[in-house]
Protein backbone atom coordinates (compact mmCIF):
# COMPACT_ATOMS: atom_id res chain seq x y z
CA UNK A 1 0.00 0.00 0.00
CA UNK A 2 1.33 3.40 -0.95
CA UNK A 3 1.68 6.04 1.76
CA UNK A 4 0.72 9.50 0.60
CA UNK A 5 2.53 12.54 1.84
CA UNK A 6 2.87 16.11 0.58
CA UNK A 7 5.72 15.17 -1.81
CA UNK A 8 3.71 12.28 -3.26
CA UNK A 9 0.70 14.52 -3.83
CA UNK A 10 2.88 17.23 -5.38
CA UNK A 11 4.60 14.70 -7.63
CA UNK A 12 1.28 13.33 -8.90
CA UNK A 13 -0.15 16.82 -9.39
CA UNK A 14 2.92 18.03 -11.30
CA UNK A 15 3.04 14.88 -13.41
CA UNK A 16 -0.63 15.26 -14.27
CA UNK A 17 -0.14 18.89 -15.29
CA UNK A 18 2.91 18.05 -17.37
CA UNK A 19 1.08 15.22 -19.10
CA UNK A 20 -1.79 17.43 -20.23
CA UNK A 21 -0.19 18.79 -23.42
CA UNK A 22 0.45 15.25 -24.63
CA UNK A 23 -3.21 14.34 -24.31
CA UNK A 24 -4.65 16.58 -26.97
CA UNK A 25 -8.25 16.35 -28.09
CA UNK A 26 -7.35 13.63 -30.59
CA UNK A 27 -8.88 10.24 -29.95
CA UNK A 28 -5.54 8.57 -30.73
CA UNK A 29 -3.31 8.66 -27.63
CA UNK A 30 -0.08 7.62 -29.37
CA UNK A 31 0.52 10.50 -31.77
CA UNK A 32 3.00 13.09 -30.55
CA UNK A 33 1.93 16.71 -31.05
CA UNK A 34 3.49 18.49 -34.01
CA UNK A 35 6.36 20.76 -33.02
CA UNK A 36 8.78 22.54 -35.31
CA UNK A 37 11.89 20.31 -35.59
CA UNK A 38 14.23 23.12 -34.58
CA UNK A 39 12.27 23.63 -31.35
CA UNK A 40 12.19 20.01 -30.22
CA UNK A 41 14.06 17.68 -32.56
CA UNK A 42 13.43 14.63 -30.40
CA UNK A 43 9.67 15.30 -30.44
CA UNK A 44 9.72 15.41 -34.23
CA UNK A 45 11.70 12.15 -34.29
CA UNK A 46 9.23 10.62 -31.82
CA UNK A 47 6.34 11.58 -34.09
CA UNK A 48 8.13 9.98 -37.07
CA UNK A 49 8.75 6.82 -35.05
CA UNK A 50 5.16 6.55 -33.81
CA UNK A 51 3.67 7.41 -37.19
CA UNK A 52 6.13 5.17 -39.00
CA UNK A 53 4.69 1.86 -37.98
CA UNK A 54 4.83 1.44 -34.21
CA UNK A 55 1.91 -0.91 -33.57
CA UNK A 56 2.70 -2.81 -30.39
CA UNK A 57 3.87 -2.02 -26.88
CA UNK A 58 7.49 -2.99 -27.53
CA UNK A 59 7.66 -0.67 -30.54
CA UNK A 60 5.99 2.18 -28.62
CA UNK A 61 8.43 1.67 -25.76
CA UNK A 62 11.39 1.75 -28.16
CA UNK A 63 10.15 5.02 -29.72
CA UNK A 64 9.79 6.64 -26.30
CA UNK A 65 13.04 5.22 -24.92
CA UNK A 66 14.93 6.75 -27.84
CA UNK A 67 13.11 10.09 -27.57
CA UNK A 68 13.68 10.34 -23.81
CA UNK A 69 17.39 9.54 -24.23
CA UNK A 70 17.68 12.23 -26.92
CA UNK A 71 15.85 14.76 -24.74
CA UNK A 72 18.06 13.88 -21.76
CA UNK A 73 21.13 14.44 -23.94
CA UNK A 74 19.82 17.82 -25.16
CA UNK A 75 19.04 18.82 -21.58
CA UNK A 76 22.55 17.84 -20.42
CA UNK A 77 24.09 19.87 -23.25
CA UNK A 78 22.00 22.92 -22.29
CA UNK A 79 22.80 22.40 -18.60
CA UNK A 80 26.55 22.30 -19.30
CA UNK A 81 26.21 25.46 -21.42
CA UNK A 82 24.53 27.18 -18.48
CA UNK A 83 27.27 26.20 -16.06
CA UNK A 84 29.90 27.30 -18.58
CA UNK A 85 28.17 30.66 -18.92
CA UNK A 86 28.55 31.15 -15.17
CA UNK A 87 32.29 30.49 -15.24
CA UNK A 88 34.80 33.32 -15.65
CA UNK A 89 36.75 33.33 -18.90
CA UNK A 90 40.57 33.36 -18.66
CA UNK A 91 40.65 35.67 -21.70
CA UNK A 92 37.75 37.83 -20.51
CA UNK A 93 37.55 41.31 -19.11
CA UNK A 94 38.83 41.24 -15.50
CA UNK A 95 35.96 43.39 -14.20
CA UNK A 96 33.36 41.23 -15.96
CA UNK A 97 35.09 38.12 -14.61
CA UNK A 98 34.93 39.57 -11.10
CA UNK A 99 31.20 40.27 -11.43
CA UNK A 100 30.66 36.85 -12.98
CA UNK A 101 32.54 35.15 -10.15
CA UNK A 102 30.46 37.09 -7.61
CA UNK A 103 27.23 36.15 -9.37
CA UNK A 104 28.31 32.52 -9.68
CA UNK A 105 29.21 32.37 -5.99
CA UNK A 106 25.71 33.55 -5.11
CA UNK A 107 23.72 31.54 -7.63
CA UNK A 108 25.63 28.58 -9.07
CA UNK A 109 25.12 26.43 -5.98
CA UNK A 110 21.41 27.28 -6.02
CA UNK A 111 21.15 26.20 -9.66
CA UNK A 112 23.00 22.97 -8.92
CA UNK A 113 20.64 22.32 -5.98
CA UNK A 114 17.68 23.06 -8.25
CA UNK A 115 18.94 20.53 -10.80
CA UNK A 116 19.37 17.93 -8.05
CA UNK A 117 15.77 18.51 -6.92
CA UNK A 118 14.58 18.27 -10.51
CA UNK A 119 16.49 14.99 -10.94
CA UNK A 120 14.75 13.59 -7.85
CA UNK A 121 11.39 14.79 -9.18
CA UNK A 122 12.05 13.20 -12.59
CA UNK A 123 12.77 9.88 -10.89
CA UNK A 124 9.32 9.92 -9.24
CA UNK A 125 7.29 11.82 -11.82
CA UNK A 126 4.75 9.82 -13.72
CA UNK A 127 5.30 6.73 -11.53
CA UNK A 128 1.56 6.27 -11.19
CA UNK A 129 1.39 5.17 -14.83
CA UNK A 130 3.43 2.06 -14.10
CA UNK A 131 0.84 0.71 -11.67
CA UNK A 132 -0.18 -2.80 -12.75
CA UNK A 133 -3.86 -1.88 -12.37
CA UNK A 134 -3.74 0.65 -15.19
CA UNK A 135 -2.81 -1.65 -18.03
CA UNK A 136 -0.02 -1.93 -20.54
CA UNK A 137 -0.96 1.17 -22.56
CA UNK A 138 -0.08 3.34 -19.58
CA UNK A 139 3.30 1.65 -19.14
CA UNK A 140 4.07 1.69 -22.87
CA UNK A 141 2.70 5.06 -23.96
CA UNK A 142 1.20 7.33 -21.31
CA UNK A 143 3.96 6.96 -18.70
CA UNK A 144 6.85 7.41 -21.13
CA UNK A 145 5.05 10.39 -22.74
CA UNK A 146 4.72 11.90 -19.27
CA UNK A 147 8.46 11.50 -18.59
CA UNK A 148 9.25 12.92 -22.02
CA UNK A 149 7.11 15.97 -21.19
CA UNK A 150 8.88 16.41 -17.84
CA UNK A 151 12.28 16.46 -19.57
CA UNK A 152 11.04 18.84 -22.26
CA UNK A 153 9.74 21.24 -19.62
CA UNK A 154 13.14 21.23 -17.91
CA UNK A 155 14.81 22.00 -21.23
CA UNK A 156 12.49 25.00 -21.58
CA UNK A 157 13.48 26.17 -18.08
CA UNK A 158 17.20 25.81 -18.77
CA UNK A 159 16.82 27.56 -22.13
CA UNK A 160 15.08 30.40 -20.31
CA UNK A 161 18.08 30.69 -17.98
CA UNK A 162 20.44 30.65 -20.94
CA UNK A 163 18.46 33.37 -22.67
CA UNK A 164 17.99 35.63 -19.66
CA UNK A 165 21.02 35.17 -17.38
CA UNK A 166 23.47 37.72 -18.68
CA UNK A 167 25.92 39.18 -16.17
CA UNK A 168 26.73 42.77 -17.07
Amino acid sequence: MMRWNALSALTVACAAMLALPAQASSSTPVAAPDVAPDVAPERAELARCLDGGAVNNAQFQQCYTTAIAQADERMATRWNALLTRLAPSPDGDPELNRRLAEFATQHRDALIAEQALWTAFRAKACAIYWDEGLGSMHRSIVGPQCIFNVVEQRIVQIDDYLENLEVE
